[in-house]
């Protein structure tokens, strides 16, 4: 799944904080990320944070990104198995 574009309006230079709430799981096999880009359609989009629990059990997580983050971010999953709700939630530096 590829999570909502948000525009923050510009970019920033003081890193991000990214949280993660695995809320249900049936058999996962997730990658979750934070992805940015300097494009609004997020075509040349880069990993700004990986999440490791990786959507195998109910948990909650958070991760760091120093450094510049680009206007626009999204949470990202890539399934290898199962199915998995989650919510997730960027607060910029």
């Amino acid at each position: 799944f590829n999570g909502t574009i948000v525009d923050h309006g510009a970019s920033s230079a003081n890193g991000a904080l990214g949280l993660l709430h695995i809320l249900s799981v049936s058999g996962a096999l997730w990658t979750l990320t934070v992805q940015h880009d300097t494009a609004a359609d997020m075509s040349t989009a880069a990993t700004l944070i990986e999440f490791g629990g990786q959507g195998a059990q109910i948990q909650g997580e958070a991760n760091f990104a120093s450094g510049t983050v680009n206007r626009y971010t999204r949470l990202r999953g890539v399934r290898t198995t199962g199915t998995v709700q989650v919510v997730g939630s960027l607060v910029r530096g």
